[in-house]
């Protein structure tokens, strides 16, 4: 897409956990974090940059 110059739109939908991890008995696995959704963009785009400028 980005090749071809394709704007892109990436959709994220939180639902706070998964229906699996409500039916098993409470533990330390069972908790799931939420995400920081932008600071994952910063993070993509400082990697790209990091990689870019390795390849210059």
């Amino acid at each position: 897409m980005l090749q071809c110059c394709q704007k892109i739109i990436i959709f994220l939908i939180n639902d706070g956990g998964y229906m699996i991890e409500v039916e098993i008995p409470d533990g330390p696995y069972n908790v799931i974090k939420n995400w920081n959704y932008t600071d994952l963009v910063d993070a993509i785009h400082n990697t790209v940059e990091a990689i870019s400028g390795q390849l210059l």
